[in-house]
């Protein structure tokens, strides 16, 4: 559990762990299929999906039991990954779900679908000594506007470019 005001300084984060007992239960699963291997293509065309559902999370204090904050009950992570190896070409579009979560403030908020973007393109390929590859990710797409724990808001829709040797 982070530590944080009134109990620490408000500049300074650090952990504790959680008096008494701590249970966690749930299910992960995931699921994703090559549809280019598949059909013998020269490329992979990869849909997927992959999730986490909670059952049970909570703490015994003291005798109470209570519910975590900031444990979301369903995770959902799903998408589609393109890659041309003859090309040197890859893309993705990655949405994610963030359920319900329990906030102390305001309650339960949350239901959050946020989706990136990724393009990558190799540039140049060194015989035995790596790569370079340019790329760019266009996070939160869709400008959710989320937060995700301790009631910590994340970023709206920016850009990353790169620019890497990969070897």
């Amino acid at each position: 559990r982070l530590c944080g005001p009134p109990d620490c300084d408000p500049v300074q984060n650090s952990y504790h762990n959680i008096p008494g007992i701590t249970k966690f239960s749930g299910l992960e699963s995931s699921l994703d299929w090559d549809i280019g291997h598949y059909f013998d293509l020269p490329f992979s065309l990869k849909p997927y999906v992959s999730l986490t559902k909670m059952f049970e999370y909570h703490t015994h204090e003291d005798d109470e039991k209570q519910a975590e904050p900031d444990i979301s009950d369903l995770n959902v992570s799903y998408g589609v990954r393109f890659s041309h190896p003859d090309s040197g070409f890859k893309a993705s579009v990655n949405a994610y779900y963030f359920g319900d979560i329990v906030d102390p403030a305001e309650g339960k908020v949350g239901g959050y679908n946020v989706v990136n973007l990724h393009l990558e393109k190799e540039l140049a390929a060194l015989a035995n000594a790596g790569r370079f590859v340019i790329g760019l990710d266009v996070l939160n797409a869709t400008n959710q506007y989320y937060m995700t724990w301790n009631n910590y808001p994340q970023p709206g829709r920016y850009f990353r470019f790169n620019l890497a040797y990969e070897y």
